[in-house]
């Protein structure tokens, strides 16, 4: 697991996991733009499709992320899950969570081109 590509964050926030229909209430650990480990005493296999509503609150506003997953690896009470579709809204909301916890605009941003797929701007 060392060869991560992004960087994850710690974070204290709860999500819904659902597949197919068994729903699992539970707190995220760590996110990254690519995934996330997802704490419930729920359990679900590995390799299988999900649906994500990752809750955000703040002082004066509650939201939620709605993403597309694959469970990828199970561990003591959770699972891994990588994100394989969201849309764009959702992404850049995600991206913006990424760099508030890196502490590093410049760093989120180059995951964040890597990302895309595209190499960071080098402002040439």
């Amino acid at each position: 697991m060392g060869d991560r590509k992004f960087t994850r964050i710690p974070i204290e926030t709860g999500a819904i996991v659902q597949c197919g229909d068994v729903t699992a209430a539970g707190g995220v650990e760590n996110l990254s733009l690519n995934g996330m480990l997802f704490r419930t005493s729920q359990e679900m296999d590995v390799n299988k499709e999900v649906k994500i509503k990752l809750m955000l609150s703040g002082p004066s506003s509650k939201m939620s992320l709605d993403m597309n997953g694959i469970v990828r690896r199970r561990v003591e009470d959770g699972f891994g899950i990588e994100f394989t579709g969201m849309y764009l809204d959702v992404f850049f909301h995600l991206k913006n969570i990424i760099a508030l916890g890196m502490g590093d605009e410049t760093k989120a941003m180059k995951e964040f081109f890597d990302f895309m797929g595209e190499g960071a701007p080098t402002g040439e």
